[in-house]
């Protein structure tokens, strides 16, 4: 029988093969050698980790705010690729900046499905050892609160959605949600459901307030119950859209005030152009 990595290996394999995407790296061929040695060939891939992207940035507010948008431009697309597992019925659970890589021609790539399980295999159950491998599957600091109790039945798309929650907390803050390193300490947070206030962390790191849209979607994300966020990294993705394109949020319950204030930074040219010639015509009067 084959043993833990070996079938970690093939999982991985067999699940990226089944993934026909742009952001995720295709598999060419895979099988055993001769010799009894398991392989897969993928395409070689280079770029720059989005982890690599942040740390650059962390040192200069500056720099951290110009570039705000193409971070959140960079995860509507990697909400999307997320988005079209979920449609798979595959869940990655290890989405991370560093599992997630910029090309050099503009192409975003989710890498690293090691962990990924499919929708049948979290439904009809799977065995002891694999439970026992699978409790601590993922990385602290980015896996659901469901991860860390590690009751595979509980897993959902959701819980790919609080990941990538975290990393949009990291990219709006430059910090974690969580406080703490160790690995205890992230766990009682997490399951307590303890989320640091988005402004105090991003004032406390020089960054700029954050939009409340944009509080709302990342709050949104971090449910401590999965129901409570979006149902898949899809309708998370389309929320970003929606801000970064000015339209109304699902997520985020905007007043009289606020719908004209977006109304206007949507349509500035065309406000701008109405008020001229409003006040042309005041004039000629």
């Amino acid at each position: 029988p084959e043993d833990s990595s070996s079938t970690r290996f093939m999982r991985e394999a067999r699940i990226t093969a089944g993934l026909i995407h742009p952001g995720i790296v295709p598999v060419y061929d895979l099988g055993t050698t001769v010799e009894g040695h398991q392989f897969f060939i993928m395409q070689v891939i280079e770029g720059v980790t989005l982890r690599e992207l942040l740390d650059r940035t962390a040192e200069s507010p500056a720099d951290r705010i110009a570039y705000i948008s193409h971070f959140l431009g960079t995860l509507c697309r990697v909400c999307q690729t997320v988005g079209y597992a979920h449609h798979r019925n595959v869940l990655h659970l290890d989405l991370k900046p560093s599992n997630i890589m910029e090309g050099s021609f503009g192409e975003v790539i989710v890498l690293d499905w090691g962990v990924a399980r499919t929708v049948g295999e979290i439904k009809e159950g799977i065995s002891e050892e694999d439970e026992e491998e699978f409790t601590v599957a993922g990385t602290p600091g980015y896996m659901s609160p469901e991860q860390y109790l590690g009751v595979v039945s509980d897993l959902t798309f959701q819980s790919d959605v609080y990941a990538l929650g975290v990393i949009l907390y990291e990219v709006l803050t430059t910090g974690s949600p969580h406080e703490g390193d160790a690995f205890s300490d992230l766990r009682d947070a997490v399951l307590g459901g303890r989320i640091r206030p988005l402004q105090e962390c991003a004032r406390r790191n020089g960054q700029r307030r954050i939009p409340k849209p944009l509080v709302a979607i990342c709050n949104k994300a971090l449910a401590r119950d999965s129901a409570e966020r979006y149902k898949d990294a899809l309708e998370l993705g389309e929320d970003l859209q929606a801000y970064i394109e000015n339209r109304s949020v699902s997520a985020f319950r905007e007043d009289p005030v606020h719908r004209v204030r977006r109304y206007v930074a949507r349509y500035r040219a065309a406000s701008i152009a109405a008020l001229f010639i409003v006040f042309l015509g005041a004039v000629s009067l």
